[in-house]
């Protein structure tokens, strides 16, 4: 999905993604991924087009997908994970149970991509999603993550 300045729905819902493109005539269907698999959140990277997006599989935990075609075709990527050994509360192992925000990085670092997770843990990667590393953990949970050039 190259980047573009034409009006654009990416909708996560809970039974899957959906890409809407306003032409002439009006809203009309891009794409449709992950049928049956909730994605509470999905994001486009303004500086290539990826589109990134979280699933929530319930039983098997959270997952990271991203797209290069406007989500016609959808890729899993490693999930962001909390360091083996990591407690999160007094004897309760650190583990990513939903991730509430995905955010592009700066326009001057191309593979900069930051993961806000329940619980509060901030990720990020420099390589385009293949590694993240923590950043901070243990907050509350982060819900928004926004980058003021």
């Amino acid at each position: 999905m190259p980047p573009t300045t034409a009006p654009t729905l990416i909708l996560g819902t809970r039974k899957g993604l959906i890409v809407m493109a306003r032409g002439a005539s009006g809203w009309r269907l891009v794409s449709e991924a992950l049928p049956g698999v909730p994605v509470p959140y999905a994001v486009v990277d303004p500086r290539d087009g990826t589109l990134w997006v979280s699933e929530d599989h319930g039983h098997w935990g959270p997952k990271l997908s991203r797209s290069a075609d406007g989500g016609r075709t959808v890729e899993a990527v490693p999930t962001p994970a909390y360091p083996e050994g990591a407690l999160c509360k007094e004897e309760e192992a650190a583990s990513n149970k939903f991730m509430w925000v995905i955010e592009p990085g700066p326009a001057d670092r191309p593979g900069r991509l930051y993961i806000g997770t329940d619980p509060g843990g901030l990720f990020q990667s420099d390589d385009g999603g293949e590694t993240f590393e923590l950043v901070s953990g243990f907050p509350p949970p982060i819900y928004s993550v926004r980058f003021m050039p």
